[in-house]
């Protein structure tokens, strides 16, 4: 069951990094590895769904490394456990980019999938602190596949 939960476990720790809200509303879980997770039960589609916020710390040299692993489809499934496709679309503006993943998920379960916006302020790229959104985006870039969940109403910021 431990090889089950793992997956999805990290799958999840990816689509709620930083969720945007009040850190107040969250509870404490555990924390191992300097990695912490909090969880709050919240009203999603008329269901009860739990929502994750992990916390850690990423050493960079610049925002600017970390937008750039962000966007680099390569290194994609390196950094984000189980993802079986992660694919990257550029839009027009430098700030903003789309993201698919899929997730290989461990059967009796369908695999799992996502589509989301990326963007950032450019101004805080210098700044000490920056801001990097995400939220789950509806394109036609990303259309819905057979036998593949796909994951909604995610958002979340790294800061």
């Amino acid at each position: 069951m431990k090889h089950l939960l793992q997956p999805v476990f990290t799958f999840i720790t990816f689509l709620f990094f930083f969720t945007i809200c009040r850190a107040g509303d969250f509870e404490w879980v555990k924390t191992e590895k300097e990695i912490s997770v909090y969880e709050r039960w919240v009203k999603h589609n008329g269901n009860t769904v739990r929502e994750l916020k992990v916390e850690f710390t990423v050493l960079s040299a610049s925002a600017g490394k970390v937008i750039a692993l962000l966007k680099d489809p390569a290194k994609g499934p390196k950094w984000n456990t189980n993802a079986k496709k992660f694919r990257i679309v550029p839009t027009a503006n430098e700030a903003v980019w789309l993201n698919y993943v899929r997730y290989d998920i461990p059967w009796p379960m369908n695999d799992q999938d996502c589509s989301l916006k990326f963007y950032y302020n450019r101004s805080e790229l210098t700044q000490p602190v920056c801001h990097i959104y995400f939220e789950e985006i509806k394109t036609e870039k990303f259309p819905l596949v057979k036998d593949v969940t796909r994951i909604t109403g995610t958002k979340g910021k790294w800061v």
